[in-house]
């Protein structure tokens, strides 16, 4: 019952933060900030987002540790960090 309750809760909420976003793209288009085109290239950058998170965690793959092996040596010789 609680599980279902919570599930129910971030489905409400979610609606929630995609109608204030439509409404705050809606806005920037009106007002010129943005082309219409700008705001569907947005979607489909974060709807492709969203699988590669998906698809990986679902393959057990860790991005986060792959990033952080990756960037590491990058970011400390910027940073100046000895180890």
């Amino acid at each position: 019952m609680i599980k279902e309750n919570i599930k129910n809760l971030i489905y409400i909420i979610l609606v929630i933060v995609i109608f204030f976003a439509g409404l705050v793209a809606f806005s920037r288009v009106v007002t010129g900030a943005h082309f219409f085109t700008d705001i569907v290239g947005g979607i489909a950058v974060a709807v492709g987002g969203i699988a590669v998170d998906v698809a990986s965690n679902l393959a057990g793959i860790d991005v986060v540790s792959i990033e952080t092996e990756f960037l590491s040596p990058v970011l400390d010789k910027q940073l100046k960090i000895d180890k």
